[in-house]
């Protein structure tokens, strides 16, 4: 019992820090807008947008996850909907991975910045850029989407749904090698 206290004062100090650190450097970017209107600062600031939601997301599952409500889910609406969203890391996936396809758009942004200044130069724009950070929140929730079909609400538990054929479990693997691991490593790398 002590051990799961402990990890629930870390959980909590981890998300406190990620919230206070981003929203220091949110504030700072917004304030300053002038020094930082370059398109790097923007994916940045935008970068830093990302990780205070993800503290927010991962303060809220930590205490949802904690209190008596997840104990007695109840298999009703409410249950339903904290499993798939809650107890699939439906957020946390999304927010994670829109994370990660960010930081693909500052690397590639850098890249095209430094090895081909010129067509940086009339290639982006603010237009764009928004639009590929647009793009990178829709990958992260459309690929957290597959967690929910992943999870369900047997009893009063939320857990894997275990009656998904073995050849059927191999499909949501693939998918998460290339969308969290290949593709982004690549590009990067790439970059």
């Amino acid at each position: 019992m002590a051990s799961k206290g402990l990890a629930f004062a870390f959980n909590m100090i981890m998300a406190f820090l990620a919230i206070l650190g981003n929203g220091l450097v949110i504030f700072v970017m917004t304030v300053r807008r002038k020094q930082f209107s370059s398109f790097t600062n923007r994916l940045i600031r935008h970068q830093s947008i990302i990780d205070l939601i993800s503290g927010l997301v991962f303060l809220a599952v930590t205490v949802i996850v904690q209190t008596s409500l997840w104990d007695n889910l109840g298999i009703n609406f409410f249950g339903w909907i904290l499993c798939k969203l809650v107890g699939s890391g439906f957020f946390v996936w999304g927010v994670s991975v829109a994370s990660t396809y960010n930081l693909v758009l500052i690397s590639l942004e850098r890249f095209l910045a430094t090895c081909y200044p010129v067509k940086h130069r009339n290639y982006c724009s603010l237009f764009k850029i928004k639009v590929s950070m647009c793009a990178a929140w829709i990958i992260g929730f459309t690929y957290a989407l597959r967690s929910t079909f992943l999870f369900k609400l047997t009893g009063n538990k939320c857990g894997y749904d275990y009656s998904i054929s073995p050849t059927a479990r191999i499909v949501p693997f693939i998918m998460s090698m290339l969308v969290e691991y290949i593709i982004p490593v690549t590009l990067i790398s790439f970059s």
